[in-house]
């Protein structure tokens, strides 16, 4: 059975990739990044982690059944925790609405 993934940093590296394997496994991978893919927003921005989650609800039709969180900063600057923790916990928890749905339904 086909699986919606949403990957975040999706755009190069091992976002890009794990996005390929999962397409060529036959799962509908929705990318975030910050400039390009299917929906572009900044995870260290609240406001954009709000508008990305409400993309992911309305192109997933609001179920989706995993998430990778890749998108990150590597060099260690004020930056890091904002978006490496604290904007992957915002849209982890921006997206549970979405998980919820998906286990009610089975």
């Amino acid at each position: 059975m086909a699986r919606t993934i949403v990957v975040t940093g999706a755009a190069s590296g091992i976002g890009k990739a794990t996005s390929q394997i999962l397409e060529d496994g036959g799962d509908t991978v929705l990318r975030i990044d910050l400039k390009e893919g299917d929906i572009t927003g900044d995870l260290g921005d609240p406001d954009s982690i709000a508008q990305i989650a409400n993309a992911v609800a309305e192109k997933a039709g609001g179920v989706i059944d995993g998430l990778v969180a890749n998108a990150g900063v590597s060099a260690p600057t004020e930056l890091s925790p904002k978006i490496n923790f604290l904007g992957t916990v915002r849209l982890i928890e921006s997206l549970r609405l979405c998980w919820r749905s998906r286990t009610r339904r089975a």
